[in-house]
């Protein structure tokens, strides 16, 4: 099976949702505002060659909700589900029942390995590491701002008294 572009499809479908509409109101499209004819495509159902699009009543997409399961045997994601959000129902696809892989039905709602239990210890390491390194560094910084800013006080005014050794009056 070949497989298709999603971009390519949207913009194909695009079309084919812009010129039904423009054909279903072709004779009134001189009279039309650009809002009225916006709105024609307002509370639709559309039926496309990839999907069913509909548009609710103040012009946003009803989208649906699909729910994928891990097959174990194509060791790929199959949908399963699907939420018609406009009839708001649950649909099955193609009768498949939802198989929960693991030890209890339906799964627990706590992975594992809990990550936040461990989260604590992790941050108290991490300061405890961390806080002797940075204190470390600021001490060296200091200690070399200070050994340099000694250095060079001591030096600070030997060029204004050589200055003032050299000056002769001619």
């Amino acid at each position: 099976m070949k497989k298709r572009n999603v971009l390519q499809i949207g913009v194909f479908e695009s079309a084919l949702i812009f010129f039904r509409v423009l054909n279903e109101n072709l004779l009134n499209l001189a009279t039309m505002s650009g809002t009225q004819f916006t709105k024609k495509f307002y509370n639709r159902t559309f039926e496309l060659p990839s999907r069913t699009m509909s548009v609710n009543p103040i012009g946003a997409r009803i989208s649906q909700v699909y729910f994928n399961q891990f097959d174990n045997q194509s060791r790929s994601f199959k949908r399963v589900l699907m939420l018609d959000s406009e009839r708001k129902r649950l649909m099955s696809k193609d009768h498949s029942p939802v198989l929960w892989y693991g030890t209890a039905y339906p799964p627990t709602d706590k992975p594992n390995w809990d990550r936040h239990s461990s989260k604590g210890k992790m941050t108290g390491t991490a300061v405890a590491v961390s806080l002797p390194v940075i204190a470390l560094l600021l001490a060296v910084i200091a200690f070399g701002a200070w050994q340099t800013k000694k250095k060079h006080n001591s030096h600070a005014w030997d060029v204004w008294v050589l200055l003032e050794d050299n000056l002769r009056l001619h």
